[in-house]
């Protein structure tokens, strides 16, 4: 098989897993775990692709796999919004006092998310496999 198929199938086969099976571990989630799930395994999933995909790392493979990575996150994001314990993480990692407040985007699909998240995968990806590509060549 191609290395850049094989690079790409194997993204695309990993983020659908773990997309099934954050959608069926749907529970009571901490935020470290949601944080790994959605935003940490996507970034593993990447470097192991180019482990297995040794020789072929582009740019248009790390886009095409940020593009896996965001349809995992949404898939992943819509699992977690959807969970009845997910108003009560929103609550208890909000702070107000005075004119100081923190909180978390109920909406882990807007526009801006999307964008930052998608962007967040394709630099972190690029960075891998820079660092993949000169650990090859050292």
């Amino acid at each position: 098989m191609n290395l850049k198929i094989k690079l790409i199938t194997v993204a695309l086969i990993l983020n659908f897993i773990c997309s099934i099976l954050m959608a069926i571990i749907n529970i009571n989630l901490g935020l470290i775990v949601m944080i790994i799930g959605m935003i940490v395994v996507p970034l593993l999933i990447n470097t192991f692709s180019f482990i297995v995909g040794q020789g072929n790392r582009s740019i248009l493979n790390v886009f095409i796999m940020s593009i896996f990575n965001l349809i995992y996150y949404i898939i992943t994001s819509n699992s977690v919004m959807h969970n009845t314990k997910f108003k009560e993480v929103l609550a208890k990692y909000s702070y107000e006092k005075g004119d100081f407040f923190i909180h978390m985007n109920a909406n882990l699909t807007a526009l801006s998310q999307l964008i930052f998240i998608f962007l967040f995968y394709f630099v972190i990806s690029f960075l891998v496999m820079k660092l993949f590509r000169k650990s090859v060549h050292a």
